[in-house]
């Protein structure tokens, strides 16, 4: 029994002394572990904006001894738990130490260079960045990220004034970026070029949307000045529609405001919206009639309609339209019986200055 306490003594001794190892003479720990907080800028719930992080997200986590991105990075990542991000593996400082961390989120286990975070359009993912590097010592181990989102967001207001489910949205545009890096700082560079679709399971209404718009994440990017080219199937059919030049930017939203009627697919404001995800945005109502003409004859001239915030498209009747304007006129190839149409916003009276050639004015749905 006596020599079973001496063992356990002698083992107790040599585990204080074990214990002692990890503090310096004076008590103080010969190193202290590395935590941080994140606070994410531009702050909005708009579609899939991240505002907040959940316990057991991840983030890329770079540590450097100059807050450069050129100098040499120490990688890994970082999770969240109650408010804080615990580096795995943890990054450490000795006393007098001093380094500087920086973010990329999400976690990408493949994103070594901090000047060079791969980004892609098929992932739609809400890549955030925290700028260059904020220091950390061993007498303050702990600091703030603002995180700010790189992406920008396009998305599409469209109102169905016949019903139908929106399955998806193709962007065809030979300069629409679909790969791509992402610097510390912010900067993109473009790497991959092309078309890319997504797809989505969406109900239209003729109230269209006030806040989730249907869209996707979007790599900054000029389009041509001549606008581009978006494809959107509704219930098994495609639409191509025409939408207006843009020059995409990071942290902010654009929606395009789209008309589906018995015709197609037409654009209803020639303008985007921008909204920044700072900012709420204002919903402007706006109200839809048609107007239908039966014409006889080789040519019809277009009526006068008035209304505040007028939009509007007319179907001439041969296949071909064009965006209302008032005294627009159209000429036929050949002299026949045609239903004029119009899909209008926002018209509240319509006047006729001849009647020549008409046959019929159907107003039921204006």
């Amino acid at each position: 029994m006596k020599r079973y306490a001496t063992y356990l003594a002698a083992a107790l001794l040599m585990m204080g002394a074990a214990s002692c190892s990890s503090a310096s003479d004076d008590g103080a720990p010969k190193t202290v572990n590395v935590t941080f907080s994140t606070e994410i800028l531009n702050r909005s719930a708009v579609n899939d904006i991240v505002t907040a992080f959940s316990n057991g997200d991840r983030l890329t986590l770079y540590s450097s001894t100059s807050s450069s991105v050129s100098s040499e990075q120490t990688v890994g990542g970082a999770s969240y738990q109650e408010g804080v991000w615990n580096p795995t593996p943890a990054v450490t400082i000795a006393p007098k130490g001093k380094l500087y961390i920086m973010a990329i989120h999400p976690y990408d286990a493949s994103a070594t260079d901090p000047s060079a975070y791969p980004i892609s359009v098929a992932a739609q993912k809400d890549y955030m960045y925290s700028g260059m590097g904020v220091s950390v010592s061993y007498e303050q181990p702990t600091a703030t990220l603002r995180l700010r989102h790189a992406m920008a967001v396009v998305t599409l207001d469209i109102r169905s004034y016949v019903g139908g489910t929106l399955q998806s949205i193709t962007v065809n545009d030979s300069n629409f970026p679909t790969a791509g890096t992402l610097r510390i700082t912010g900067a993109v560079t473009t790497t991959e070029k092309g078309s890319y679709t997504k797809t989505m399971n969406v109900p239209l209404s003729s109230q269209g949307f006030t806040n989730d718009h249907p869209g996707m994440f979007v790599i900054p990017y000029k389009t041509a000045d001549t606008g581009f080219e978006v494809v959107v199937k509704i219930s098994g059919k495609d639409y191509t529609v025409k939408l207006p030049s843009a020059n995409f930017t990071a942290a902010k939203k654009y929606v395009a405001r789209l008309a589906h009627t018995e015709h197609g697919v037409v654009l209803e404001k020639s303008d985007w919206e921008i909204i920044s995800f700072e900012e709420q945005s204002e919903t402007v109502e706006s109200s839809y009639s048609m107007l239908a003409v039966k014409v006889q004859g080789s040519s019809f001239v277009a009526p006068l309609i008035m209304g505040s915030n007028l939009n509007g498209v007319i179907y001439w009747g041969d296949g071909q339209q064009n965006v209302y304007a008032a005294g627009a006129d159209h000429t036929y190839t050949t002299a026949n019986t045609y239903t004029v149409k119009f899909d209008l916003w926002n018209a509240n009276a319509v006047t006729f200055n001849s009647l020549k050639g008409v046959e019929e004015i159907d107003l039921s749905k204006f």
